[in-house]
């Protein structure tokens, strides 16, 4: 039970990091992109990229308390699930290191390196973006499968997974309206999870009705 509240706890301290990093990286002035801009808002784009690591991880710990909650009764879907969003998170590292390694090397002079290094970043982030769709996709259907926490819950979490996917994709086609639905979807899905784990709400498995049913 610990392991559930800390996996709810840690929906609302991700969010919060994410916020304050999409809140950083729209501060950080560097356009047009310029060595002197570069250098002075280099604190703040290392500060954006930490703070967006720091939220994925903790996103990890709370489908690692999922997979805990709801192995038993759907261990393949639970598995994707966790696979999925420890792909999304190592991305997330692989993209942070790419920042951080930019920085490093920032005597260069070479306003190209950073060109690079963004168009490096946003490769990462279309990947980690599919990634952690599939996991709120796989997560969904468990939800609904093992009926673990609200089956509307899982409903939304699945719907949020379905839209994510794709989201870039028709994006490039003018369809930007599907993003505030998406963030909508997920995070009213989420901080649903991460009430019911906080408090301990338990729902009746699918093992024990189909049991109670014979």
């Amino acid at each position: 039970m610990k392991l559930q509240r800390l996996g709810g706890y840690a929906v609302f301290a991700s969010m919060i990091a994410f916020i304050a990093c999409a809140k950083v990286s729209s501060t950080a002035h560097i356009e047009p992109i310029t060595m002197a801009a570069l250098s002075s808002a280099r604190n703040k784009l290392n500060l954006s990229a930490l703070l967006f690591l720091i939220s994925m991880v903790l996103m990890l710990v709370t489908f690692v308390a999922l997979h805990e909650r709801m192995r038993a009764d759907a261990p393949w879907l639970t598995r994707l699930m966790l696979i999925a969003v420890s792909a999304a998170t190592s991305l997330a590292i692989v993209g942070s290191a790419v920042y951080f390694g930019y920085f490093d090397t920032i005597s260069l002079q070479d306003v190209s390196a950073f060109r690079a290094c963004i168009a490096v970043f946003q490769g990462l982030y279309i990947v980690l973006n599919r990634a952690f769709g599939l996991a709120f996709l796989f997560m969904g259907c468990a939800v609904l499968k093992t009926r673990a926490f609200s089956r509307l819950a899982g409903g939304i979490n699945l719907l949020a997974g379905i839209v994510w996917i794709p989201n870039h994709f028709v994006a490039q086609f003018g369809f930007s309206f599907l993003g505030p639905i998406l963030y909508a979807l997920s995070g009213i899905g989420i901080i649903w999870i991460a009430i019911e784990m906080i408090r301990q709400k338990q729902f009746q498995p699918e093992s024990k009705i189909m049991a109670a049913s014979k």
